[in-house]
């Protein structure tokens, strides 16, 4: 008789809150490091701003793409691209040309 007075008055609620803290502990866990958690986010916020980026930089390549090659397309031809071209495919190099060296990556 002492022992379920003692159970019914000690030891069930400290179950009780046990189970309780464990089942709490978990869903904290799992807003923390699960799939849709907080690490997860940060992880695609950082993702998307690289992203963004590149997007941009991507933009800014067709940009000069279309601008170039509108010069050569349209109703009239800008020989001074033309004739880049053609000395930059062909690798010749004409009399009164200064030919100036820049570094490799450079596009301008």
């Amino acid at each position: 008789m002492i022992f379920f007075f003692r159970f019914r008055n000690y030891i069930a609620p400290a179950l009780l809150y046990s189970v309780t803290l464990v089942v709490c502990a978990y869903f904290v866990d799992y807003a923390v490091f699960g799939v849709r958690g907080l690490q997860a986010r940060a992880a695609h916020i950082q993702q998307m701003t690289q992203l963004s980026a590149q997007l941009t930089d991507l933009q800014q390549q067709e940009a000069r793409w279309r601008h170039r090659i509108q010069l050569i397309r349209g109703g009239v031809i800008d020989e001074d691209l033309l004739d880049e071209q053609a000395r930059t495919e062909l690798g010749e190099v004409g009399k009164d040309d200064v030919v100036v060296m820049l570094p490799k990556g450079t596009d301008d």
